[in-house]
């Protein structure tokens, strides 16, 4: 896997997505800005939406790591809207393009993953049956989802210190007396 030509071709396709919608972006357009023929792009990618989910797989795997080293769920949750907020020109795209659900799924999956590994990590839970555990984690995935993907689509700022700390009392159950 020739990764350096998969980081230029990406960092080429992030570059077109700053000017158009990514729907409209063309294999072509990619080879001309990367200056390599169009066998080269086929032979690191099957398309257009491959670069996609790999640019995104390649930022979403540092990210849960870093999530990973924090103290607290709060804190995790808060380095995640982060991303969000500063990758947000990028999402958008993603939102409003044909393949919505894709960023749908893989902001699922990825906040199964790092709910799952947390308390797996921080013995939470450790008491509550194991289907049980699942649902809660995919019930907070879902949720952190459809919140996380309405503040993308939100004119204005996303606040993150108060999402953050809003996710945190849902997930910690605080609403719930």
């Amino acid at each position: 896997m020739a990764t350096p030509m998969k980081d230029r071709i990406a960092e080429a396709f992030l570059e077109l997505a700053q000017e158009k919608s990514i729907d409209r972006i063309t294999v072509k357009e990619l080879t001309d800005v990367c200056g390599i023929t169009r066998q080269t792009f086929y032979y690191h990618f099957k398309g257009i939406w491959e670069v996609v989910e790999w640019v995104l797989k390649r930022d979403f795997v540092p990210l849960l790591n870093q999530m990973m080293d924090t103290d607290t769920a709060e804190d995790a949750v808060k380095i995640y809207i982060q991303f969000m907020k500063d990758n947000s020109s990028f999402l958008k795209r993603i939102v409003y393009s044909q393949r919505r659900e894709y960023l749908s799924e893989l902001v699922i999956k990825s906040s199964k993953k790092f709910l799952g590994e947390a308390i797996s990590r921080k013995g939470a839970m450790s008491d509550i049956p194991h289907a049980d555990t699942e649902v809660f984690i995919t019930f907070c995935s879902y949720g952190i989802c459809g919140t996380l993907m309405e503040a993308l689509c939100q004119i204005g700022e996303i606040d993150v210190d108060k999402l953050s700390e809003q996710i945190s009392k849902i997930m910690r159950g605080d609403y719930v007396r």
